[in-house]
C-alpha cells in the first residue's frame, strides 16, 4: 500500500513536472513568434526610410540638376553681368538652403532609423 502511495505521488509529480515543462514550451514559442513579428516589423520599418532617404537623396541630386541648366541659361542668354550675378546669388542661397533643408531631413531619418534599431535591440535584449 505505501508503494502504491509512493508510485501514486511520483507520477502525479511527473505530471506536475511535464505540466510546467509544456507551459514554458508555449511561452517560449510565443516569445519567438513575438521576436519574428518584431524583427518583421523593424526591417519594413527600416526598408521604409531607407526609401525616404534614397527619394531624398533623388529630389536633391534633381533640384542641383535643375540649377545646374539654370546657370546655363543665364549663360545662353548673356545678360547684363550685374543682373545674372543677382540672379545667381539669389539662385545660390535658395539652392543652399534647400540642401540643407534636405540633408536634415536625411539626417532626422538616419536618425529615426538609428532609434528604432536601438529599441528594436533593446527588445530583443529584454527578450
Amino acid at each position: 500500500l505505501q508503494l502504491k502511495q509512493q508510485l501514486a505521488d511520483e507520477k502525479a509529480n511527473f505530471t506536475q513536472e511535464l505540466q510546467k515543462q509544456e507551459e514554458l514550451q508555449r511561452s517560449t514559442n510565443q516569445v519567438t513568434v513575438y521576436l519574428k513579428e518584431k524583427t518583421t516589423l523593424f526591417e519594413a520599418k527600416a526598408k521604409e526610410k531607407e526609401s525616404e532617404i534614397l527619394q531624398l537623396k533623388q529630389q536633391l541630386a534633381d533640384e542641383k540638376a535643375n540649377f545646374t541648366q539654370e546657370l546655363q541659361k543665364y549663360e545662353e542668354l548673356q545678360r547684363s553681368p550685374n543682373q545674372v550675378t543677382v540672379d545667381l546669388k539669389e539662385k545660390t542661397i535658395f539652392l543652399e538652403a534647400k540642401v540643407k533643408e534636405k540633408e536634415s531631413e536625411i539626417l532626422q531619418l538616419k536618425q529615426q532609423l538609428a532609434d528604432e534599431k536601438a529599441n528594436f535591440t533593446q527588445e530583443l535584449q529584454k527578450q
